[in-house]
């Protein structure tokens, strides 16, 4: 459970955002936005891959263990 202080703290900061109010400055927070969800998803692809190959080094480290 949440605090009520916690929640009035979030609800004020969330009042006191300022939209861009010219058409550039919205694309421009558009762009950003893309570029930043553009990045998470290369990041969980990378993610992925790391995961793929240290399961792959752990499997070949068993493998040289077993062979001793």
């Amino acid at each position: 459970m949440v605090p009520p202080e916690d929640i009035e703290k979030m609800a004020r900061a969330v009042l006191n955002i300022q939209l861009p109010q010219s058409p550039d400055q919205i694309q421009s927070m558009i762009d950003n936005i893309n570029i930043l969800l553009f990045d998470t998803t290369n990041f969980q692809k990378n993610l992925r891959n790391l995961e793929e190959h240290a399961k792959t080094a752990q499997d070949l480290l068993q493998k040289a263990l077993e062979l001793k």
